[in-house]
């Protein structure tokens, strides 16, 4: 044996090793077996974890907001389909008359159905009366209804309406985005060939999108996203859903804001059931991004 393991195995023998030091090579031994374990669970656990609850997060939000718009604009087809089946407006697309019109197109008519705009069109897409009406004072806008007509004349009623009998979706009009419904003009047991169609138009604004959705949402109409986009940065979350228009095109973005909890602690965050008609409370703890990310949904 080589004189310099001779001597340390000498020096060991003479050396005791106390109860203290035991302990503490025990503790050294215990403790980094600990870290390596957090770092594990960190790694195949809790991280995907965190994942998971961020992606639900956004899919709720997603889902909330498409469903949102949709329920909003079938409330508009509603009302113009039960305007297209029926008789007295088959009756007047054959035979304009004032009677017809000072009804239904009365200011109390319009409040009541919740529309901005009413219109009957010809099957050659010409104008037999349009209006528009300011709901909150009750006025007419001309500047918003010389938009209602150009919206009209873009429209493709042939291809809308090739499905079904009443059709939705949303359209620019200047700054501002409408839900549009048109319908077929039959009579009420949905017979007779179509006179004509009749569109109705509802604005949907900022302020409305935060009142169905329950959070701070914001319409962004120059520029609209062309697929659902999700951008993080810190603890918020904005995601920007398309509103589509005729044919699927996007012609603004629906935009919720979402503060989403770190890892340091949940935030309680209130949000509508995608059917409208509850809200209900959700703890989300989710990990929050250290620099901007954006990417796109399918």
């Amino acid at each position: 044996m080589p004189r310099w393991r001779t001597a340390f195995a000498r020096l060991r023998r003479r050396v005791p090793v106390s109860l203290g030091a035991k302990l503490v090579a025990f503790l050294t031994a215990v403790a980094l077996l600990g870290a390596g374990g957090v770092t594990l669970l960190l790694a195949l656990v809790i991280t995907p974890g965190f994942d998971q609850l961020e992606q639900a997060a956004v899919n709720g939000h997603v889902e909330r907001t498409r469903a949102a718009l949709t329920e909003y604009a079938s409330k508009v087809e509603a009302s113009v389909r039960d305007y297209g089946d029926w008789s007295e407006s088959y009756d007047y697309m054959g035979t304009p008359n004032k009677a017809f019109e000072e009804d239904s197109f009365a200011t109390s008519a319009m409040i009541n159905l919740g529309v901005n705009g009413m219109a009957y069109v010809t099957p050659q897409g010409k104008v037999v009366i349009a209006r528009w009406l300011d709901l909150e004072n009750g006025r007419d806008v001309p500047a918003m209804r010389a938009r209602l007509l150009e919206a009209i004349g873009r429209i493709d009623f042939a291809r809308a309406l090739a499905s079904d009998n009443s059709s939705s979706f949303y359209i620019r009009l200047g700054d501002q985005i409408a839900a549009i419904g048109i319908a077929h003009v039959r009579r009420t047991d949905g017979s007779g060939q179509p006179r004509g169609n009749v569109v109705m138009a509802r604005l949907i604004t900022s302020s409305q999108l935060s009142t169905l959705l329950q959070v701070k949402a914001q319409l962004e109409v120059p520029h609209p996203v062309p697929d659902t986009m999700v951008t993080r940065l810190g603890e918020n979350m904005a995601v920007a859903v398309p509103i589509r228009g005729p044919g699927g095109v996007p012609v603004a973005s629906a935009s919720p804001m979402a503060r989403l909890a770190t890892a340091s602690g949940a935030v309680s965050h209130t949000s509508p059931a995608a059917s409208g008609t509850s809200c209900v409370p959700m703890n989300m703890m989710l990990m929050s991004a250290s620099s901007p990310d954006t990417f796109a949904m399918g």
